[in-house]
């Protein structure tokens, strides 16, 4: 905090403070104006696991060899904003598949040890809101979440941000993992 080591050497804080301002840093910090908060006709969850908003990104490492988890899977409980991270290699419905159903389980087991509990098995996932992702879109996928009783719920194609909350999840997770 105070001129330490920020793994360049000769920067210290006062360093940093001193710097000028910088248009390009701006604009590359600058985000998309969001959407309101209170969409028509949509209310916020009531219960965990109710809506779970999700959203894929990829992992930029430059030195990262090949078949390694590439791919970060955000999740964040629509009621209690919690956060869950998992990673897979590919989209392919099979890894991708294990890799949500794992987390069903996780999030529903979860489920049971809050406030909300009845003593029971824990409360199922119940609806996914995401981007137009292909991966949740397919056919496949489709099926397999209506054969379990999870609804799809989908922004509007191009409107990314409509995503708001898995967008700042991400965008978060990233700025923590930075140096």
């Amino acid at each position: 905090k105070d001129g330490g080591d920020h793994g360049i050497e000769g920067l210290t804080a006062k360093g940093i403070r001193n710097l000028k301002w910088c248009p390009e840093c701006a604009a590359c910090k600058q985000t998309r104006k969001g959407h309101r908060k209170a969409q028509k006709g949509r209310r916020r969850a009531t219960r965990i696991n109710q809506t779970i908003h999700t959203d894929t990104m990829d992992r930029v490492v430059a030195g990262l060899p090949p078949n390694r988890y590439t791919k970060i899977q955000t999740f964040v409980d629509e009621y209690s904003r919690w956060h869950w991270v998992r990673f897979f290699r590919s989209k392919n419905y099979e890894e991708f598949t294990a890799m949500l159903e794992d987390f069903e389980q996780h999030a529903q087991i979860q489920q049971r040890g809050s406030v909300q509990s009845r003593g029971d098995g824990g409360e199922p996932v119940l609806s996914y809101f995401s981007d137009n992702a292909s991966e949740l879109c397919s056919k496949a996928q489709r099926k397999r979440l209506a054969s379990k009783l999870i609804e799809l719920k989908l922004c509007s194609p191009g409107e990314s941000q409509a995503n708001g909350v898995a967008e700042r999840a991400n965008r978060t997770i990233i700025e923590m993992i930075r140096i």
